[in-house]
């Protein structure tokens, strides 16, 4: 271990942000909603600055000097400065429609997984969805992850799972499954090639 940093009560998710710095997710599922700055100088991490939240912070996702927060049912998008540009995306029709996300490298599309409707959806940078595709069958949809190129992974919990998921083209958003192409595979095969 080479530093620690004690944070406000339950920490959520973390991402990078710089080159030497990262934001904290804070959130106590109750009044504490909390983004937090943190960066390492002289080898130990040091505290930037809290931005709090009227909504909850859960996952957070870095692209371009944006942070992009998944509150449950929606995705918030912030600047770097703290000030929240807007609400990009929410969808109330359950718990956690807006499970984790991922930004694709040039920033243009966004990934949310909805565990509660067991779906991937697309939207664009202004927060339009482009596509949805229906991943019921591997119980809850949790982390995507897209590769430097392109490659989309999303683990699944109930079916102890990776699906590799890739876009054929843009397809309206109201005709799920269209315009995507689905592989899975053994989360021990993934690890091992």
């Amino acid at each position: 271990m080479i530093s620690t940093s004690n944070i406000p009560y339950l920490p959520q998710d973390v991402c990078s942000t710089g080159q030497h710095e990262a934001a904290v997710a804070v959130d106590d599922n109750n009044d504490r909603h909390e983004i937090l700055l943190v960066r390492v100088k002289a080898g130990k991490i040091e505290k930037m600055r809290t931005t709090k939240c009227q909504h909850t912070c859960t996952v957070l996702a870095h692209h371009d000097g944006h942070l992009y927060v998944a509150a449950r049912s929606a995705l918030h998008m912030y600047d770097m400065a703290g000030g929240q540009c807007r609400q990009l995306y929410s969808d109330k029709t359950g718990e956690k429609t807006v499970a984790r996300c991922a930004i694709s490298h040039d920033g243009s599309r966004i990934y949310i997984t909805n565990h509660t409707h067991g779906q991937l959806s697309t939207q664009n940078k202004g927060g339009t969805k482009l596509s949805t595709f229906n991943l019921l069958e591997m119980r809850y949809p949790a982390t995507p992850h897209v590769t430097a190129q392109g490659h989309m992974f999303v683990t699944c919990y109930g079916r102890n799972t990776v699906v590799q998921v890739t876009e054929r083209e843009e397809q309206p958003a109201d005709r799920d499954n269209t315009g995507w192409e689905k592989q899975r595979s053994d989360f021990t095969k993934v690890i091992v090639h």
